[in-house]
């Protein structure tokens, strides 16, 4: 007898308002008796954030929000480029197209956009990245098992009927073979090949031409049974709802899929210096006006998983020099024909394995000088962070983290960006890092950033790339060449065909 009939008829042998009371608050306790055992809410601290580990390795996270009737449904798997081998880059790209094709519940493509309909879904999206694959929608509020379900269904049991799937290996393809006509799209190849040796394409969600059309329905359920198992895989749910009923529904829900081993379990970090030295890039891109150009610096940067201080000491560092009245803004744009701060960024990316850190800017005029001043900037840019880590005031440390602090506020508005928020953390890292991300963040000492700045923020291991008009390139070909920069073409490509 399941544990909560026995309840039932323990309390029905008493006072029946006795047994109602007590029933009211055996709900709204932080755990459910469920048949084989406990299942309970663990504490987080922030506010109507719940999380949940069933029995079979899946988590649950559980946002309450009654301002609308609407429920949001996400479920996302640590995966993506950077789990995909030479043969088998883009397959987690195409596990996606796959999902909406057909499954055990749904029998065709027509029949999923139909039960869509059904559940009042307006827009629904799949995403596939270096890190993760998610999946999400919004429902109302009345139709959340009708959601868990279609889940349920869409990512454990997609049909992938072969002949359906090589039909869809020429839409991916189609895809694919339209980001290669970008030059763009040519440097992030490139950046993804000098900095990611180990799996060149990791930084392309897409993958490479060649492994999807010669790929099999059988490497696509390898790549199912391997990492689309409830041990790396976390459902979201947020909205109008009662955390503990969502729970036992997820169990009823997903309580069967069938518990695998960690696959990440003994993961390793890529290189952290790959190459050595600078290298030079050039861009040719005809977007660009020939009254601007673009300079890009890349460094290998912390990765979440591996080195948490790290990738808190370079968001901290990112957040000081980002700010338009910093001294590393104002000087660049005092010493760079740069129009002002607003054409200046500085990006430390979170990453589970791919951490990248990016200081860029917009010029203005960019003539036969610009090679050198290109290199110029790169070395500034590189002095200014360095200084900035070091000379830090205790003040301008304090108004970073109210920017933090405020960016928190806003993503735990609603739900949705709630639950988004705390996803990229779960795939750069896990729960803890987000849950405990300002605390840990306002604890980075200047002595941390400088750490970080003389790890990663060096020309031991460093790209500069010049994003300028094809006119403006030609024209000063020979200044660019002197200089040392190798324009990028479309055979940086390669890794994607």
């Amino acid at each position: 007898m399941a544990g909560y009939q026995w309840i039932f008829l323990l309390y029905h042998i008493g006072d029946l308002c006795i047994f109602y009371f007590m029933k009211k608050l055996f709900l709204l306790s932080i755990f459910f008796v469920l048949g084989t055992g406990l299942l309970f809410a663990q504490a987080t601290p922030v506010e109507n954030l719940y999380e949940y580990h069933l029995q079979n390795g899946l988590t649950l996270f559980v946002a309450e929000n009654h301002n609308a009737p609407l429920v949001y449904i996400e479920i996302a798997i640590r995966g993506g480029t950077i789990a995909e081998e030479p043969e088998t880059a883009g397959l987690f790209h195409m596990y996606e197209h796959m999902m909406f094709k057909s499954n055990s519940l749904y029998k065709s493509a027509q029949d999923i956009q139909n039960a869509m309909d059904r559940l009042g879904v307006s827009t629904f999206n799949g995403t596939t990245s270096s890190e993760c694959v998610n999946y999400f929608f919004t429902v109302p509020a009345a139709k959340i098992r009708d959601g868990l379900e279609f889940w349920n269904a869409a990512i454990r049991t997609p049909t992938i009927d072969p002949d359906e799937f090589e039909t869809e290996k020429a839409v991916v393809v189609s895809e694919l073979e339209g980001s290669l006509s970008n030059p763009v799209y040519w440097m992030n190849c490139q950046v993804s090949q000098d900095f990611f040796p180990e799996k060149p394409w990791c930084i392309l969600g897409g993958g490479s031409v060649t492994s999807v059309l010669n790929s099999s329905v059988d490497q696509l359920r390898a790549i199912q049974a391997k990492y689309y198992v409830p041990d790396n895989a976390a459902l979201f749910v947020g909205g109008d709802v009662e955390p503990d009923q969502v729970c036992a529904l997820v169990e009823e829900v997903f309580g069967d899929w069938q518990s695998k081993a960690d696959p990440w379990i003994n993961d390793t970090p890529f290189a952290e210096k790959p190459f050595e030295g600078t290298k030079y890039y050039v861009v040719p891109y005809e977007s660009f006006t020939d009254q601007l150009a673009e300079v890009l610096v890349y460094y290998r940067g912390a990765d979440s998983s591996f080195d948490r201080q790290g990738a808190l000491a370079g968001d901290m560092i990112q957040s000081l020099c980002a700010n338009p009245g910093s001294a590393y803004m104002q000087t660049l744009v005092s010493e760079f024909p740069i129009p002002d701060p607003t054409y200046a960024a500085l990006a430390a990316s979170s990453a589970r394995k791919t951490g990248l850190f990016n200081p860029l800017a917009i010029f203005f005029a960019p003539g036969a000088d610009f090679p050198e001043m290109a290199k110029a900037y790169a070395d500034r840019s590189q002095e200014l962070v360095h200084q900035t880590a070091r000379n830090c005031t205790e003040e301008e440390l304090q108004a970073a983290m109210q920017l933090y602090w405020i960016n928190s506020c806003y993503q735990e508005e609603t739900a949705q960006s709630l639950l988004a928020a705390l996803r990229a953390n779960w795939i750069t890292a896990d729960s803890d890092y987000y849950y405990n991300y300002l605390a840990n963040l306002s604890q980075i000492s200047s002595e941390e950033m400088v750490e970080y700045c003389n790890r990663y923020v060096t020309d031991e291991c460093r790209e500069v790339i010049v994003v300028v008009n094809p006119a403006v390139y030609e024209a000063y070909k020979a200044e660019y060449d002197a200089a040392g920069f190798v324009e990028i073409t479309s055979e940086s490509g390669d890794i994607a065909r």
